[in-house]
C-alpha cells in the first residue's frame, strides 16, 4: 500500500482535538471522512501531533496508506474537495512504507497569540487570547529566558499526563511584538509534552502582569510544586506552526505557505 504524508492546516476552535475518535468530532475524524469519500477507507491517518481541543494548526504532519498510487498534489486536492472548510490539505508527499509521522518528527515550532490592543478585538475571540491586563513586554522577555535555562519541566505534569517527566530541549523561545495590538510568542523544541507550552506561556503572562514573582517561576522550574503550575494560557491562541522531520518529506504544495499579514 503506498504511503502519503499530509501537510494540514486547521481551524481548532471547529474540533475536540486531533485524534480521531470517530464521532466525528475532531480534525483527524474529519480527514478520515474525507478519505472514505474519495474511495481511501482503510487510510486511517496518523499525526505528529496530538493537538488538544481548541488547538490549531499550519503544519500538522500526517501519514496514511493508501490502496492505490496518488499524483501527490491530486491527492491533496481531492482531499480537499472533500474536507469540511475548517481543514486543508497545504502540501502532499510520497513517503517510505517505513516513515511514520511519530517517530520521524524531530521539531515543533509553535506560536502563541496574544491580543493586546488597547480594546479587544471580536475577531480574535477564536484565534487569540486576551488577558485581563496587558502583559508587559519586557517582563514577558525575562520570564522567557529563565525558561530557556532549563529543560526539565516535571513540576508543570498535567492531571491525565503519566510520564514522570517533562524533559524538552527548548531550542527558541520568545516574545516579539508584530503590532502594538498583538504580542506573539514563538516555541521551539523537539517536543513538548501534555499542555507544557499553554502551561508556560501560562507562567509568563502571569508574571508579566504582576500575578507572579520571577523567584516563584524559578522554583517551579527548579522542580518544587506550587500553586501557580495550575496556571494555563487558553487553548485558542496556539498554533502548531512547523514541524521537521528526518527524513523531511519531498513536498509538493499545492499553494503558497501561509504567512502572517
Amino acid at each position: 500500500m503506498p504511503r502519503y504524508a499530509l501537510r494540514l492546516a486547521y481551524d481548532g476552535s471547529a474540533y475536540q482535538g486531533w485524534w480521531p475518535c470517530g464521532a466525528g468530532r475532531a480534525a483527524g475524524d474529519a480527514l478520515a471522512d474525507a478519505l472514505r469519500r474519495l474511495g481511501e477507507p482503510e487510510a486511517r491517518p496518523t499525526a505528529c501531533s496530538r493537538l488538544d481541543a481548541g488547538v490549531h494548526a499550519r503544519a500538522l504532519v500526517s501519514h496514511i496508506d493508501c490502496t492505490r498510487s496518488w499524483e501527490p498534489t491530486a491527492l491533496a486536492a481531492a482531499v480537499n474537495h472533500q474536507s469540511p472548510p475548517t481543514l486543508c490539505c497545504t502540501a502532499c508527499a510520497p513517503v517510505d512504507a517505513d516513515w511514520d509521522a511519530i517517530t520521524a518528527c524531530r521539531e515543533k515550532t509553535y506560536l502563541y497569540l496574544l491580543d493586546a490592543g488597547p480594546v479587544r478585538d471580536p475577531l480574535r475571540s477564536r484565534t487569540h487570547w486576551r488577558p485581563a491586563r496587558r502583559p508587559q513586554p519586557d517582563a514577558l522577555a525575562r520570564a522567557a529566558e529563565l525558561i530557556r535555562e532549563h529543560d526539565d519541566f516535571s513540576a508543570l505534569l498535567r492531571r491525565g499526563d503519566h510520564r514522570r517527566s517533562l524533559h524538552t530541549t527548548i531550542a527558541a523561545l520568545g516574545w516579539d511584538e508584530p503590532g502594538s495590538d498583538q504580542l506573539r510568542c514563538t516555541l521551539r523544541a523537539d517536543r513538548c509534552g501534555y499542555h507544557l507550552v499553554r502551561s508556560l506561556v501560562g507562567l509568563m503572562v502571569r508574571h508579566a502582569t504582576g500575578g507572579c514573582r520571577l523567584a516563584t517561576l524559578a522554583a517551579l522550574l527548579a522542580g518544587h510544586r506550587l500553586p501557580q503550575a495550575a496556571d494555563q494560557a487558553p487553548a485558542r491562541g496556539l498554533y502548531l506552526w512547523q514541524t521537521v522531520h528526518t527524513p523531511e518529506p519531498t513536498w509538493q504544495s499545492i499553494g503558497a505557505d501561509f504567512t502572517w499579514v
